[in-house]
C-alpha cells in the first residue's frame, strides 16, 4: 500500500507580497477561465491547450511552470470529466482565487535560494507492507 504523506507550511505574508500572491492566483484564475471557456465552445483541443494559449495575455503573467500546471490540471478535469469520473470543470471565481500556483520541481528550491514568497507543498511517499 502506497501512502502520500504532505507538509503544508502557512505563511504570513507581508502586504507588498500578499499584492502579489493576489496577482498570481487572479491571473491562474483568469488563465483557467479562458482555456476552461475555448475547450467549451471547441476552439482548443485538449492536446493542444498549452501551445495555443502561450500567447495568452493571462498565461504571460505568471511563470510559466506555474502557467503549465493550471493548463494541465485543467486537462486532467476533462479528461476526467470525459471518463464519466466527474462533472464539467467550473469557471473560476472573481474573488477568493483558489487556484494553486507552485513550482513543482522542489529540490532546486531548498537551500539559501529559497524564496519566501511561494507556499511549498513536500510530499513523500511511502511503501507500508
Amino acid at each position: 500500500m502506497e501512502v502520500t504523506r504532505v507538509i503544508a507550511i502557512q505563511l504570513n505574508p507581508t502586504k507588498e507580497q500578499q499584492i502579489i500572491i493576489g496577482h498570481l492566483t487572479y491571473s491562474a484564475s483568469k488563465l483557467w477561465n479562458v482555456a476552461n471557456y475555448n475547450i467549451k465552445q471547441g476552439n482548443i483541443k485538449l492536446k493542444k491547450l498549452k501551445s495555443m494559449l502561450k500567447k495568452d495575455f493571462w498565461y504571460k503573467n505568471l511563470h510559466s511552470q506555474s502557467a503549465q500546471a493550471v493548463l494541465e490540471k485543467l486537462k486532467i478535469a476533462w479528461e476526467n470529466c470525459y471518463k464519466k469520473y466527474t462533472k464539467e470543470p467550473r469557471f473560476q471565481p472573481k474573488r477568493n482565487n483558489r487556484v494553486q500556483i507552485h513550482k513543482p520541481n522542489l529540490s532546486q528550491r531548498c537551500g539559501e535560494r529559497h524564496k519566501p514568497l511561494f507556499l511549498h507543498i513536500i510530499q513523500q511517499r511511502y511503501l507500508l507492507p
